[in-house]
């Protein structure tokens, strides 16, 4: 029995989505270069963390930055593409500093 061209491209296009999103997984997890950077993984890998915490909870993300700070230890914490550092220079401001390979 044939496969029908709309079925062929609608397999074609979910195993596409698939695999660009274990490409993404993997480059955020192990291959980015803030990704030595600890923090939890949920948070490294999508914006749901920070859409979460802004429009659900009404902009508690920059309280839930701090319980990281303090979680983890650590001046920083990854945020997808960007990460957050807090330094005692800048008066213990969050500022986001872009990756270079942007």
């Amino acid at each position: 029995s044939d496969i029908s061209l709309p079925i062929l491209f609608s397999l074609a296009c979910i195993g596409s989505l698939a695999i660009y999103t274990l490409y993404g997984v993997i480059w955020r997890i192990y291959l980015s270069p803030i990704a030595h950077i600890p923090g939890p993984r949920f948070a490294a890998l999508t914006f749901w963390n920070e859409f979460y915490y802004d429009v659900w909870l009404g902009g508690r993300y920059t309280w839930k930055l701090l319980d990281y700070h303090e979680q983890y230890g650590l001046r920083s914490f990854p945020v997808s593409k960007e990460q957050m550092l807090n330094d005692i220079r800048t008066g213990n401001q969050d500022q986001p500093v872009r990756s270079p390979h942007q």
